[in-house]
């Protein structure tokens, strides 16, 4: 018997309370608003006109629930557990088993728990021999008292950890948000998801409320899911406060953003006012790490407090990478490389996952669609970052990316135009070709061409001819190709894209001597006067070295001209601890980056300096390397928009691509400043 989840609700309080319960009694039992409680009595009668059973209202008791067959009752139960269970997996099961154990705070019975589940005692022991396994890295242990029941023990933080995890996980965002969005002081219903019903509506009201009201400005970059996963962690946190279990034990705030911290006062600040909380300072810090796994910021700069060169050029390296093997020139697109830098940053302070994995079809849809490209951004992932583990649809996330960046912008180291000759018929040849799209897809344009138009057709604007019959007397070169598109030959065809990259790059120089003529950039001046003042100021200079790197480096901005700086020793001091921060060498290179931006410093400022003996110090990728080139990058406490913008171009071009960094390696005054040009009018260029 199919029953509405809140008939479900009104049927087991009515069998749970057989003298009756008046309609304020289920108001408060369902949350819900006196009509709602009508009308869903008035459908609940229908519902039963099929059955033994019916609804009786009685003056002073409210509503019964009544039958004149005894066995109506017994069967009623059996449908509704049914109801419950038919539907529940061995997942499902363990989960919503494992969130059942870390709510209570009283030991719960085995029996109670098999009844609840509708399974034997034995299936829910091993159920809990299982969970007892899971929790263990949580540092919560699962205590059977015999007679009693099942107890877990630990930590508040890591039992709200857990929780969250489990519901999100098991949660679509059409799901969450469909529920969410239709929440009203007047109407909070129960929800009827498995799992989203553990927490209490009005509380996710709340959050909502505050998060679109209050604070959806500063959370406009964030997505969908990781607002959702914002917005379940505060709303238990708001259900277990009010049940009594604030947090007790201390939250460190070592590695939270001060960004995150200031966030999360304002947010549960706004909480506080709209439920009348009180918020301890654990339950903000806590908050504050909810959000550290969220990356709401839109653009992370390299003088930021906690700005992560390590992760920095991990991520070019990904993008170099994916870059190499698919031949399409990730690099030049700035917004893949932010937008990456800032979800990576936030996936790695992720709390890791169970075992349980996010339901979602879009998910399956992309690694399906862009089933190439996924496989060489995992593979890329993997070896730049061989110690992360993440799971197999946040990695679906990063390559989503990628494939945004492939749809916002194709762009080909070269446009790839690629001619089809089949003699199959159009049907095959249309299916060859999105085969083709699917698993090159960094081919910009495929035509197709008969085996009869051969001899009457321009091949001058196709780069690579493809057959799938052999051509007699044909006298362009082509590569000959099944229907079926085969693994052998797509990795044949990406072999030849990727000798063309190789090919570029040789000849890079040429062009780049071709385009960055320094009077290209005097052109936009009007325009771009902070570029222009940056490069009026660069130089390469030689520095006699001092016995340490520390000293070298206070010598060296000593040096630095008045109208750039105000205490040269302060300036110096902060470069130092930056360095002692992280790791600022350029991997396999002789080059390493010391940038600060200070009250110190006046206007922004850039020069390369050569030291008459080399370092050995630490590469971003924890390679040691010997440095004798130093990249200085200083900027005011205070930057416009623009000015952040020109030093990160500088930052990101030293990796950007083997040309720039040979060019910043072994480059005189006049090379590296023609480069500078080059990408400040590249950069104005997508501007206007």
């Amino acid at each position: 018997m199919d029953f509405s989840f809140r008939e479900e609700q009104i049927l087991e309080s009515l069998l749970e309370n057989p003298k009756g319960l008046t309609v304020e009694q289920l108001m408060r039992r369902l949350n819900v608003s006196r009509r709602t409680v009508y009308r869903e009595l008035k459908t609940l009668e229908q519902t039963l006109a099929s059955t033994p059973l019916w609804l009786e209202a009685k003056r002073g008791q409210g509503y019964q629930l009544k039958s004149d067959k005894a066995e109506a009752y017994s069967w009623l139960k059996s449908e509704l557990k049914q109801t419950q269970t038919d539907t529940i997996d061995a997942e499902e099961r363990q989960n919503l088993l494992t969130i059942t154990l870390l709510l209570q705070q009283k030991p719960v019975t085995t029996e109670s728990l098999a009844e609840a589940m509708g399974v034997s005692v034995g299936t829910i022991q091993n159920d809990l021999q299982g969970i007892a396994q899971s929790l263990l890295p949580y540092k919560l242990k699962l205590e059977r008292q015999a007679g009693i029941g099942t107890l877990v023990t630990g930590s508040e933080y890591h039992r709200r950890q857990i929780v969250s995890l489990i519901i999100n996980s098991r949660l679509s965002e059409v799901e969450f948000f469909r529920y969410v969005n239709h929440l009203t002081a007047e109407n909070l219903p129960v929800a009827s998801h498995k799992f989203l019903k553990y927490i209490q509506p009005r509380h996710l009201l709340a959050v909502r409320k505050v998060l679109q009201d209050e604070a959806d400005q500063l959370l406009k970059a964030v997505t969908d899911n990781q607002l959702q996963q914002v917005m379940i962690g505060l709303a238990l946190s708001l259900d277990r406060m009010t049940q009594g279990y604030s947090l007790k034990e201390q939250i460190e705030v070592q590695g939270i953003q001060n960004q995150d911290l200031q966030l999360a006062h304002q947010i549960t600040g706004y909480l506080s006012d709209y439920l009348g909380y009180a918020f301890n300072i654990n339950e903000r810090h806590y908050s504050a790490r909810l959000l550290a796994g969220v990356n709401y910021n839109e653009h992370v700069s390299i003088f930021g407090e906690n700005f992560d060169t390590d992760l920095s050029f991990r991520v070019k390296e990904l993008i170099r990478l994916t870059t190499e093997r698919t031949g399409n020139d990730f690099r030049r697109d700035q917004k893949l490389y932010q937008d990456l830098l800032a979800h990576i940053q936030a996936a790695l302070k992720r709390p890791s996952s169970l075992t349980v994995q996010v339901i979602n079809d879009a998910l399956d849809d992309i690694q399906q669609r862009y089933a190439e490209l996924y496989r060489i951004v995992i593979q890329a992932f993997q070896e730049v970052f061989p110690k992360e583990h993440l799971s197999k649809d946040e990695m679906t996330y990063i390559v989503i990316h990628f494939a945004t960046s492939l749809e916002r912008r194709p762009m080909s180291l070269r446009e790839i135009s690629v001619l089809v000759i089949c003699s199959s018929g159009i049907g095959s040849a249309r299916i060859l070709e999105s085969r083709l799209h699917k698993r090159i897809p960094e081919i910009n344009r495929i035509d197709i061409a008969r085996f009869s138009q051969i001899h009457n057709m321009n091949y001058d604007g196709y780069d690579l001819i493809l057959s799938t019959i052999h051509l007699d007397h044909f006298t362009q070169a082509y590569e000959i190709i099944s229907p079926l598109l085969l693994d052998d030959e797509v990795e044949r065809i990406r072999s030849i894209i990727q000798q063309w990259s190789q090919k570029e790059k040789s000849d890079a120089l040429d062009v780049f001597e071709k385009r960055a003529k320094p009077h290209a950039f005097d052109r936009l001046y009007q325009t771009m006067t902070q570029a222009n003042v940056l490069l009026q100021r660069f130089t390469v200079t030689h520095f006699e070295s001092k016995h340490d790197l520390e000293s070298t480096l206070h010598g060296i901005i000593a040096k630095v001209p008045e109208e750039i700086i105000l205490e040269p020793t302060a300036v110096a001091e902060q470069v130092v601890q930056r360095y002692h921060i992280a790791p600022l060498g350029i991997p396999k290179t002789n080059l390493a980056l010391f940038h600060s931006a200070n009250k110190w410093v006046k206007v922004p400022y850039f020069a390369v300096i050569d030291l008459s003996r080399n370092f050995e110090i630490m590469g971003m990728d924890h390679q040691m390397i010997e440095m004798d080139r130093v990249l200085l990058l200083l900027g005011p406490e205070e930057m416009s928009e623009s000015e952040q913008e020109l030093l990160g171009i500088i930052s990101r071009s030293v990796i950007e691509s083997d040309l720039n960094t040979e060019i910043f390696k072994h480059g005189d005054q006049e090379q590296i400043y023609q480069l500078l040009s080059a990408l400040f009018v590249e950069a104005i260029r997508h501007i206007e």
